[in-house]
């Protein structure tokens, strides 16, 4: 994981405001991901483009819905973390968290009406491209449409939210990083030797072993009490060719008494209602 040093300095370019911060575009096909903005993370964005370069910059999301298209300016917030992911499509998650700023646009702004639009399409080819740097007079644009909306405000944990406050406060790397740690400990309080393989893309974040045991413990870390959650195909490939495999799913994993429930594969099947999300086509060969 690379995390982004808030005293980095900045490198003046032709893409860089006036503070010397660059602006990136993130876009959300409705049809193409197959599930809604809303039910996506408003604060990450996966790429298989490197991102070395995003950390301290803003970036901004936009959805496209329906036909004729309509675009709708969302959320924005500034890159703090990079994470690989399982995902060869998307191979790097970008996020941006507690440690600096974000904020959800609630309602979104739709953007067709605005006559500068059509230039940006342009400029961004359509978001043919994906994630891509903007030019700072477009970043300028986006920040006074922010300036429109009447309602600015903080949550119990400090971010910053435009709008009625409807979007999830919590952090997803802060709730993912304590359910690893919750799970390590007992884990190593039951006498099992622990290690992380979480960025070595095994299908499962711990190895752990007890004597002659072991297991390969895949962690899901949730802010409530629901066990809703999601495999990536990766995850769900392993899971289901390995019988060594476990899931630890922590609920309420902020609060003061979160649970651990820990199931088989097996068990997952015969207890769990399996949805897909989005699927992929491919040319056949």
């Amino acid at each position: 994981m690379i995390k982004a040093n808030s005293l980095q300095k900045r490198i003046k370019d032709r893409f860089a405001d006036s503070l010397g911060m660059r602006h990136y575009v993130c876009y959300h096909n409705e049809e193409r991901m197959g599930y809604s903005y809303k039910e996506a993370d408003e604060f990450s964005v996966g790429t298989s483009k490197n991102v070395d370069k995003i950390l301290g910059n803003k970036v901004w999301i936009i959805a496209g819905i329906g036909r004729p298209r309509e675009y709708y300016l969302c959320s924005w917030f500034v890159a703090d973390v990079i994470d690989e992911n399982e995902d060869d499509y998307f191979k790097n998650v970008v996020y941006g968290s507690e440690r600096t700023s974000r904020a959800i646009i609630d309602p979104p702004i739709k953007l067709n009406d605005l006559p500068w639009l059509k230039e940006f399409l342009r400029n961004q080819a359509n978001f043919s491209f994906g994630l891509r740097v903007i030019h700072p007079k477009f970043a300028s644009k986006f920040e006074g449409l922010l300036k429109g909306k009447r309602m600015r405000k903080e949550s119990a944990s400090g971010i910053p939210i435009i709008g009625d406050g409807s979007g999830d406060p919590l952090d997803k790397r802060l709730v993912e990083k304590r359910a690893v740690e919750l799970v390590s400990k007992k884990y190593k309080s039951n006498g099992w030797i622990v290690k992380s393989v979480e960025n070595e893309r095994k299908g499962y974040d711990l190895l752990c072993r007890k004597g002659r045991l072991e297991e390969h413990v895949e962690v899901k870390g949730l802010s409530g009490v629901e066990k809703d959650f999601t495999l990536t195909a990766n995850e769900y490939q392993y899971a289901s060719r390995e019988s060594r495999f476990r899931i630890c799913i922590v609920t309420d994993v902020l609060k003061i008494s979160p649970k651990i429930h820990s199931h088989s594969f097996t068990e997952l099947v015969s207890e769990f209602r399996i949805e897909p999300i989005a699927y992929r086509f491919r040319v056949k060969k």
